[in-house]
């Protein structure tokens, strides 16, 4: 209403304004309404409380100013009755003594104040205090003699709180706190039945013999002397002015008196032992044992004597003893005391009848060990792969193999089993090297007496002890050893008759009936070989194995005869692998029965003839081995014989090339081979009729049959497929006459392919040798095959000198040189003359040829390019073509002679020159 009057005078005055500015006006305001008479309530009137407790009372506001808020303040007309406070809602009155009390609330609100009251009644409380009662006491769940106790006892309490909260429960012994229970805030959190139901009944327990020790003067004071005694209890309640006692049980305490006990034994070494139990001991092992007397009588103690660990020994106070217990190895131990007091035997270490110490903590009985492990041997024993005898060992020989491990009865030998000793070398009485396993530190001795071995042997603990080398036997008969880490030297003996003198590692027999010898030495100048009868058989092994089979039907088919060799031969897919690895073919060697020998020298032979009776391949190996055990290395021959009869080949004609073949073409013809050893190499030849009035045959060089040609890489194979090839197939051959001119006739073309095989017997140096050892097969070629070439070919040509008519196409030899009759070195040349006018070149190539018989193989291409020009001459009238060569390996009584080929692998022979003796 105020703020709608404002608007409107508002209003009228901008009116006014609007029409008489400038004319004077008056306001006059009305007063304003009065606020509503302030009203006050408290509620209830009137309540009922007793000591301690609290009644609440709402105040209750209507009317005053408004938008103002009220505030008040409480009061008591007797505050010893009931005391008062403010809240936010009202009045709250507190109990305090029995009476009746006026609540009076005053409220403010504005400018206006008002006041409402209430009674209070306050009546008083009874409290039933709390009660507590001994109900029992026992020992170990069964009551015990209160006339008779000791040790530690259990006093069960009956506890009621009834309307006290409790906060602690005391037992006592002749009004001495012995145990207690203190009940904390967490109680709040448990309802009133929880509360009474854990109060119902306590157990307390306490030690009647309990004592205190002043380790500085070296006594125990017990807490209670033996005698009559009296148990109680008590409450501590909240608020209460005093405890709430128990009732009172007379007893008599009769504890017997003992000793406490403190050492330092668990501070020394420990081990667990293969149960998992806890052993003590060791070489430094050493404990002190502390007693302190406690006695529940009273009286002066005079003298204590402890008997452990064997020792019995007295002192007088402070009572402490010293034991090392040495060579004690035992379970159980724990240290007797007896005692003097006043005048009388005192207390032994039995307290009340249990196995304890009083209150030590001691750890009684325990298990000591200061016994190093019992038996045990160290010796140089013979290692059978090996073969050391006669106290000797090479650098490898291992300790351990000649070690018998010790027994422990104590906490036992560490795991896992070799981790109990180490091994130590002396020479003399000197320690020169410890931590050994071999003897490779060692110097070479000259003698078996300048070493033994010791191994030190150690328990979980470390209880140690030295084993000596001792003697075992014949074979290792001494307490002492020698070293030898050089292998014995080993050769064949080549100077004795009758003797394989082959330089290589094999050796080619033509015959099983050949006789030979394989004679061997051996030096060692150390260990040396064993003289004595029965070690006669260890110096020397050895074996020779007969190996046959078919390889490329199957390489594990291969199969080992053993002639001479120990048992258990291996087999593989290989028979001669092993053989560079220096491993023996026969895995166990046999051992020679009888040979000659010294202390230093081996010497023997084997009659291989004797023990070779089938032809095949033969592994003969040997070797040497001295005292140590030292073998040498494998001497080896592989020896081939020989069967005696030719391999045999069967040949077919089979070619891609379209017929006719032409010059140049490359021919393959196909074989066959089979031998009941080997087919080594093979050649090939094709066969040109009439040339110098007889059929030659042009040989290709020996071809291996793989790759090293050599015997003994596994070539022993039935059958064997041979592929032969021409090569640039040569279409015709025609010879010169006796001046050097191409003959009139034909130009004569292949007519037959001839194969040839070969076993390794004899020898072969040229393609064409037959005999024993080679076979032959061949397969015609007919005249259609092979391309005709123009019956002019050569005719067509103008060679000769134009005078004489001679000295056409000429192989001439300048020199000829070497020693060996069958290897002879020819240098020379070949030279083509013809007219100058209209003769050229009429050859693309120029072979050198050597001929044996029917039979020719090419030696060498000519030089086509003559460094001195080409044509080589020509005066006007002749013109010469000339190439130079240089063969050898050509054979005394053969003759070399220079084919010239065209374009179309046509060839023109001219006539030989004979190859001269050395």
């Amino acid at each position: 209403m105020k703020k709608l009057y404002r608007s409107a005078l508002f209003a009228g005055v901008l009116a006014l304004g609007v029409a008489a500015c400038g004319d004077d006006v008056t306001i006059v305001e009305p007063e304003p309404t009065p606020p509503p008479p302030l009203s006050v309530t408290l509620t209830p009137s009137n309540q009922s409380i007793g000591v301690g407790a609290v009644a609440d009372f709402a105040v209750g506001v209507t009317g005053g100013a408004t938008g103002t808020q009220a505030s008040w303040t409480c009061s008591s007309s007797a505050s010893g009755v009931a005391s008062v406070a403010t809240t936010d809602t009202g009045c709250r009155a507190t109990g305090v003594a029995a009476g009746n009390a006026s609540i009076t609330v005053t409220v403010t609100k504005g400018n206006q104040s008002a006041n409402a009251g209430a009674q209070v009644t306050v009546t008083s409380v009874t409290v039933a205090p709390a009660t507590i009662t001994i109900a029992s006491i026992q020992q170990g769940g069964e009551p015990v003699d209160i006339e008779n106790i000791s040790g530690q006892i259990d006093v069960t309490l009956n506890v009621n709180p009834r309307d006290e909260t409790i906060q602690r429960v005391v037992l006592y012994v002749d009004g001495v706190e012995v145990a207690s229970q203190v009940f904390t805030s967490a109680m709040a959190d448990m309802s009133a039945d929880e509360i009474a139901e854990a109060l119902q009944q306590i157990t307390l327990s306490f030690r009647t013999d309990f004592y205190t020790i002043n380790e500085a003067a070296g006594t125990a004071t017990p807490r209670h002397m033996n005698g009559d005694r009296v148990i109680s209890a008590a409450l501590e309640v909240v608020g209460a002015d005093a405890n709430r006692p128990s009732n009172t049980v007379p007893v008599r305490f009769n504890n017997t008196s003992g000793f406490h006990v403190k050492t330092n034994l668990t501070e020394n070494n420990s081990a667990t032992d293969s149960q998992g139990r806890i052993w003590y001991g060791g070489d430094d092992f050493s404990t002190t044992i502390t007693a302190f007397p406690v006695l529940f009588d009273g009286g002066d103690v005079a003298s204590v004597t402890m008997n452990f660990c064997g020792t019995s020994t007295d002192t007088t106070a402070p009572y402490t003893f010293t034991r090392t217990c040495a060579d004690i190895e035992a379970m159980g131990l724990a240290p007797t005391f007896s005692s003097v007091v006043a005048g009388n035997t005192g207390p032994t270490a039995i307290l009340n009848n249990t196995a304890r110490f009083g209150l030590s903590a001691h750890p009684f009985p325990v298990r000591i060990d200061r016994v190093a492990p019992q038996g045990g041997a160290i010796v140089i024993t013979q290692i059978p792969s090996v073969g050391n005898r006669a106290n000797w060992v090479r650098g490898d020989y291992s300790f351990a193999a000649g070690y018998t491990a010790p027994t422990d009865t104590g906490v036992g030998l560490p795991t896992p089993a070799g981790s109990e000793r180490t091994f130590r070398v002396r020479q003399g009485t000197t320690v020169i090297e410890t931590g050994v396993t071999t003897p490779s530190p060692l110097a070479n001795s000259l003698t078996n007496e300048v070493y033994n071995v010791q191994a030190v042997v150690q328990d979980r603990l470390g209880n140690s002890r030295v084993i000596s080398q001792t003697a075992v036997g014949t074979v290792n008969p001494l307490a002492t050893f020698g070293v030898d880490k050089n292998v014995p030297e080993v050769q064949w003996d080549t100077m004795t008759a009758n003797t394989f003198r082959s330089d290589t590692t094999t050796v080619d027999v033509a015959s099983a009936s050949d006789t030979a010898l394989f004679n061997f030495q051996a030096m060692d100048n150390l260990s040396g070989f064993a003289q004595t009868d029965a070690l006669t058989r260890t110096g020397m092994e050895h074996n020779l194995v007969r190996v046959t089979g078919n390889y490329l039907a199957s390489p594990t088919a291969l199969n080992r005869e053993i002639l001479v060799a120990g048992t258990g031969a291996a087999v593989g897919a290989t028979p001669f692998a092993t053989v560079a690895g220096g491993t023996f073919v026969a895995v166990v060697p046999a051992q020679v029965t009888t040979y000659n020998h010294s202390p230093t020298l081996i010497t023997n032979s084997l009659d291989f003839g004797a023990v070779a009776t089938e032809p095949g391949y033969y592994i003969y190996q040997v070797r040497a081995r001295d005292q140590a055990g030292n073998t040498s290395p494998i001497l080896a021959r592989l020896v081939y014989v020989n069967d005696g009869e030719s391999p045999t080949i069967v040949q077919e004609l089979q070619t891609a090339i379209s017929l006719p073949w032409a010059g140049g073409d490359d021919i393959e013809f196909q074989a066959v081979a089979d031998d009941e050893v080997e087919i080594l190499s093979t050649s090939f030849g094709l066969q040109y009729p009439g040339i110098f009035g007889v059929d030659l045959t042009v040989w290709n060089d020996v071809t291996p049959v793989e790759s090293d040609g050599m015997k003994f890489t596994d070539i022993i194979t039935r059958p064997q497929f041979l592929t032969f090839n021409t090569g640039s197939l040569i279409r015709s051959l025609t010879g010169v006459g006796g001046d050097d001119i191409p003959v009139a006739t034909a130009p004569s073309r292949p007519n037959m392919a001839v194969g040839h095989v070969h076993s390794g017997f004899p020898s072969v140096e040229r393609p064409w040798q037959t005999g024993t050892g080679i076979s032959a097969t061949t397969a015609g070629i007919s005249a259609q095959q092979v391309a005709a070439p123009d019956a002019d070919t050569w005719n067509d040509i103008d060679f000769g000198d134009p005078a004489t008519n001679n000295m056409g196409w000429v192989l001439t030899v300048t020199n000829q040189t070497g020693d060996d009759a069958d290897n002879r070195t020819v240098t020379g040349y070949v030279q083509a003359r013809g007219l100058a006018s209209t003769f050229t070149n009429p050859f693309a190539a120029v072979a050198i040829v050597e001929r044996e018989g029917t039979n020719v193989r090419v030696l060498a291409l000519a030089n086509i390019t003559p460094t001195d020009g080409f044509p080589f001459a020509d005066d006007g009238v002749r013109r010469d073509f000339r190439w130079t060569f240089t063969v050898s390996g050509v054979a005394a009584g053969n003759e070399i002679h220079a084919v010239g080929l065209n374009a179309t692998s046509d060839g023109l022979v001219t006539a030989g020159v004979p190859v001269t003796a050395p």
